[in-house]
């Protein structure tokens, strides 16, 4: 993410994050398309879980522990 706000640096014309994802790997462009599912399927419940002040932290601790430690094993 911060990749994309830094390739952005402040232009609406462009599609920051998509032009970041674009430029990776393939095998990098599909685990980040698996952790978004993860985050809009479960994104409500760790809503109702956790609150709106902390659930984000939650479900990003989530989705590296899942999909991220898959990676350094």
């Amino acid at each position: 993410m911060n990749e994309a706000i830094d390739y952005r640096a402040g232009r609406d014309d462009i599609d920051a994050i998509g032009h970041v994802i674009d430029s990776k790997p393939k095998a990098i462009q599909d685990l980040w398309l698996e952790e978004a599912r993860y985050d809009d399927e479960n994104r409500r419940e760790y809503y109702e879980l956790f609150g709106p002040d902390k659930y984000r932290d939650a479900i990003e601790a989530d989705i590296v522990e899942i999909f991220e430690g898959n990676l350094q094993a």
